[in-house]
């Protein structure tokens, strides 16, 4: 492997919430943070070494639910 090739080192997502449910009081910047903070400590990579990370956001959207 060379300096510049891209890897996965694990993924995990956030909870899952509802409408003003547990979740309604954290920034979704904090809770992003606290997730990368999860997955560099499970991982055991170096935060120093990471040059990119690469996030995603979903949200779902479906009949009978609330947007």
């Amino acid at each position: 492997m060379n300096d510049h090739e891209p890897v996965i080192v694990g993924a995990l997502r956030t909870p899952v919430g509802k409408r003003g449910g547990r979740l309604q009081k954290w920034h979704p910047v904090d809770l992003l943070g606290e997730t990368l903070r999860q997955l560099v400590e499970r991982s055991g990579v170096n935060p120093a070494d990471l040059d990119d990370v690469i996030v995603g956001c979903v949200r779902l959207c479906c009949k009978n639910r609330e947007a």
